[in-house]
């Protein structure tokens, strides 16, 4: 977890240019186990922004972590992890980077997962 979490926080600190602060962890999933010695690929993506939100704009990322069996050349989802993260804006002011973009979804799947953001965020929590 401490991996993803740290993937997590360089994703928004490179997405929004300035040094995000923790906010909380609003979702761990267990999908499968992961035994010790595991070669465990980790992929993090920006999810939903709230740039105008005040008095701190909001990131949620998601990791997701997946566990790659070489000899089977197979690979199996094993956690996902939603993070969200808030931006000064003293320190986007200090570093340049006053605006906070948006994320718009590429297809149908992300813009499930960005309204699945949004009601994390508002406190609505949905069936999993």
């Amino acid at each position: 977890m401490r991996r993803a979490f740290e993937l997590a926080f360089s994703t928004c600190y490179l997405f929004a240019g300035s040094r995000p602060r923790f906010e909380q962890v609003e979702q761990v999933s267990f999908h499968a186990p992961v035994d010790v010695g595991s070669l465990l690929r980790l992929r993090a993506r920006v999810v939903h922004t709230q740039p105008s939100l005040q008095p701190l704009p909001l990131v949620t990322i998601d990791v997701l972590a997946v566990v790659a069996h070489p000899e089977t050349r197979a690979s199996v989802i094993s956690n996902t992890f939603t993070f969200s993260f808030s931006l000064s804006p003293d320190e986007m002011e200090r570093t340049g980077n006053t605006t906070l973009k948006r994320v718009l979804p590429s297809d149908g799947e992300s813009a499930l997962r960005q309204i699945e953001a949004v009601d994390m965020l508002n406190g609505v929590r949905t069936a999993a």
